[in-house]
């Protein structure tokens, strides 16, 4: 079996009509946009639809949009695949979708985090005295050369933003600095590409949201990790949620080490990415790596089959439908705010989902006939915790079965 990475685009990616494919044929997707209209309190997905590309490029509107885009997809993905990611990573922006899609960030919370955050960032800076360029075939050292000399000051300042790959470095800041750059290299023939981005993210010109951004941060409680996700910061895995306060508040004036994050996983013997959520932008970074096996994207419903087609999917066993009722249970919408019942019935039940899961991983066992009814019991409370009607209980769990293969080991189980 394939060990799987998943990867989060981030800032950029925006498009008008990105999600809406998904939106028109999957439940799930329309669920998880109405749930970000309502957390929000405007028309989210009226904007990513239809709606004007000036206004989703904003640095506040594109953050939850990519954000709310890519749950989408990663919710669908895995009611339509048997998949069990073996790490996950976001570039920038996209950390924050791979924390909510591995259970460590609740949506809802994420949803107002990088809103707060869009808003932070855009006040950093007045508007367009920032930008952000891309430079392709320059090594580190010479882009870093190139950035020592443009910058001559805080007033005219100009630095690696993002390690994209062995060929891709992304610099920003001040946009007098950045045009300076463009020009010298592009003197030399070198090719670059203007982001469409509204301030100039990952330097020291983002300093005075740190502030703001940790506070945000630290007014949320965080959860387990469904399976590891890369720090942009680090370019390892978070060993602990303890971990997301600060990782996320230096993302801001720090570099993406993002060819890093890559190349630990493939050193951990990830050969397959799956690009979840708008563009290709990431899938496209992964050209020149020997060791990537296969990489696709998905955000489309047509891009399921050749998903299956790749061979990406997990083999049906009884750990799969563990990993399966883990995720339904991060994805499904709450709707019960009485905050005891939803420890009883929601918190205590995923933690010992979590906990079977990790056991079983531990001692290197397959789980028990007892065990799977177990867990499926544990997301039967879930569910019902959190109000969710029985003909989507019954959805879930026919997906569960079917796409774990367990129905024969469950023939009478239903929702009551």
């Amino acid at each position: 079996m394939s060990k799987v990475g998943l990867l989060f685009p981030g800032q950029g990616s925006q498009y008008i009509g990105m999600g809406k494919s998904l939106y028109e044929q999957y439940a799930v997707a329309r669920e998880t946009f109405e749930e970000a209209n309502e957390v929000l309190e405007f028309n989210l997905s009226s904007l990513c639809f239809e709606g004007a590309m000036d206004e989703l490029t904003m640095t506040f509107n594109a953050q939850p949009a990519i954000l709310t885009a890519s749950v989408a997809a990663f919710r669908v993905l895995l009611q339509e695949l048997r998949l069990t990611p073996t790490f996950a990573a976001g570039h920038s922006l996209g950390e924050f979708s791979a924390l909510t899609c591995t259970g460590a960030i609740k949506f809802e919370d994420a949803l107002r985090i990088v809103r707060k955050r869009g808003l932070l960032m855009q006040d950093a800076v007045v508007s367009n005295e920032g930008a952000m360029l891309a430079i392709i075939g320059l090594s580190d050292l010479e882009v870093e050369a190139v950035c020592e000399e443009v910058s001559t000051g805080y007033g005219s300042m100009v630095v690696v933003a993002n390690y994209n790959s062995h060929d891709q470095i992304v610099v920003s800041g001040h946009t007098a600095a950045v045009d300076i750059v463009k020009e010298k290299l592009s003197a030399k023939g070198v090719k670059t590409i203007a982001l469409k981005v509204s301030a100039p993210f990952h330097t020291p010109l983002m300093y005075s949201a740190f502030a703001g951004l940790r506070d945000e941060l630290e007014s949320c409680s965080y959860g387990k990790f469904a399976y590891p996700v890369i720090s942009n910061v680090t370019a390892t895995p978070y060993s602990d949620s303890n971990y997301i306060v600060s990782n996320l508040t230096t993302q801001l004036f720090k570099p993406v080490q993002w060819h890093n994050s890559i190349q630990y996983m493939l050193n951990q013997g990830v050969h397959s990415f799956i690009e979840v959520g708008p563009k290709k932008v990431l899938k496209n970074l992964l050209t020149g790596y020997s060791k990537v096996h296969q990489s696709v994207s998905f955000e489309h419903p047509f891009e399921i089959g050749a998903i299956r087609e790749a061979g990406i999917e997990s083999h049906p066993d009884g750990m799969g439908l563990i990993s399966k009722c883990i995720a339904v249970a991060v994805s499904t919408q709450n709707r019960n705010w009485d905050n005891e019942h939803y420890e009883t019935g929601v918190v205590i039940p995923y933690n010992k989902l979590v906990d079977l899961r990790d056991q079983l991983i531990q001692s290197n066992t397959e789980p028990t006939i007892d065990q799977l009814q177990f867990a499926l019991d544990m997301l039967r409370s879930i569910l019902e915790t959190k109000l969710t009607t029985k003909e989507l209980q019954r959805e879930r769990f026919n997906q569960i079965l079917t796409n774990t293969c367990t129905h024969e080991l469950f023939p009478l189980f239903e929702v009551s």
